[in-house]
């Protein structure tokens, strides 16, 4: 049987078709199409993560009333032969990959964060909510490899935090800015290097790692004790981070809270990504905390705005400020002045190199 459809793609064909049946009929219909038409892959969404895939994009904005968008370099794009989604398309599409406890957390919350992939795809986190206007979702490719510190073009310094055997070492920063590509680096050298037991706690878990020097397990988000901990933060910069934690307590609890954490925190890694004067690519540029006893008294004494002073004075530990990066990769020609300036905490120092280079 030969036929036509009013469609685009591949997707919209196959939710048009869908949607001309009850939905107590789809289960049953995408199985028909699916032996039928050999070409249907086991979920709707899968055709968008291949083209996500084939685009290079990190990220594919799904959101009702709108055409899907994909992340390439940092900047969301529009794809040609996409239709927009509507509020039953986004739910269908998202919910069909969502297990029954998954569903049970996002009808209560109305927000649910897992993984979802394949052999062929790779893996991807998601993170399905509701808004205001409907169901929407961010599904964020995970690499299949855990990429080296080297790799990843981050300092050396960071390298001296894989070593230590016990305290606590946060990687903060913005949503998409590398943080736990950062950490799986991080934690990778660990399992190449010593022979200890590693636990992750993740909420979900993103990239797989194979037990080798060490023996990695690797868990859903619960309390665990551990002897050396790394986290993230949603933070930009150290002196944020630590005032984040402190302020997550009440005040009576405050100073017990800043001399743990004094006694706990053996440093602060804060990243951002910046755009390449290539314009294709982007590079971290990071802040670096290393907690010395100068950081420490700091922590306790809740003096966070003098860690400016420390963060320029402990280079020989391997600190560095996040504008002290930017201005090294301007001068190293990786990133435009201007972008270092998007970027800066001190933004008058920037406005200085950049009328330098206009001169």
């Amino acid at each position: 049987m030969l036929g036509t459809c009013h469609t685009k793609n591949v997707p919209s064909t196959i939710l048009r078709i869908l949607d001309q049946f009850p939905a107590h009929k789809r289960a049953h219909v995408r199985t028909k199409l699916a032996s039928t038409l050999r070409a249907v892959v086991c979920q709707e969404i899968d055709t968008f993560l291949d083209t996500m895939n084939q685009l290079g994009a990190s990220d594919l904005h799904i959101k009702s009333g709108f055409t899907p968008r994909f992340r390439v370099t940092g900047v969301l794009e529009e794809y040609e032969g996409f239709e927009a989604l509507s509020v039953h398309e986004v739910h269908r599409l998202v919910g069909e990959i969502l297990q029954r406890d998954q569903e049970d957390q996002f009808e209560l919350s109305h927000e649910v964060d897992f993984s979802y992939g394949s052999e062929s795809l790779g893996r991807f986190r998601v993170n399905d909510f509701k808004e205001f206007g409907g169901p929407a979702a961010v599904l964020r490719r995970i690499s299949a490899e855990v990429p080296s510190l080297a790799e990843l073009s981050l300092p050396e310094s960071i390298l001296q935090f894989a070593h230590l055997r016990s305290g606590l070492v946060l990687v903060t920063g913005p949503t998409g800015s590398g943080k736990s590509t950062t950490l799986a680096a991080l934690i990778e050298v660990i399992n190449t290097t010593y022979f200890r037991h590693i636990i992750t706690l993740e909420d979900p878990i993103e990239y797989v790692f194979e037990s080798k020097e060490s023996i990695i397990h690797q868990r859903g988000l619960h309390h665990e004790m551990g002897a050396l901990v790394f986290g993230t933060l949603h933070t930009n910069g150290a002196g944020e981070t630590i005032d984040r934690i402190v302020d997550a307590f009440d005040g009576e609890e405050q100073a017990q809270i800043r001399a743990m954490l004094s006694q706990s925190l053996e440093g602060v890694i804060s990243q951002v990504l910046v755009p390449c004067v290539d314009g294709e690519s982007r590079v971290p540029a990071t802040e670096v905390l290393v907690g010395i006893p100068a950081v420490s008294n700091i922590i306790r004494e809740g003096k966070t705005k003098d860690l400016g002073n420390v963060l320029q004075t402990g280079r020989k530990y391997g600190m560095h400020s996040l504008d002290d990066m930017l201005e090294q990769l301007v001068r190293e020609r990786r990133v435009n002045a201007e972008d270092a300036l998007a970027y800066s905490h001190n933004k008058p120092r920037f406005e200085r190199m950049l009328a330098r280079t206009k001169a």
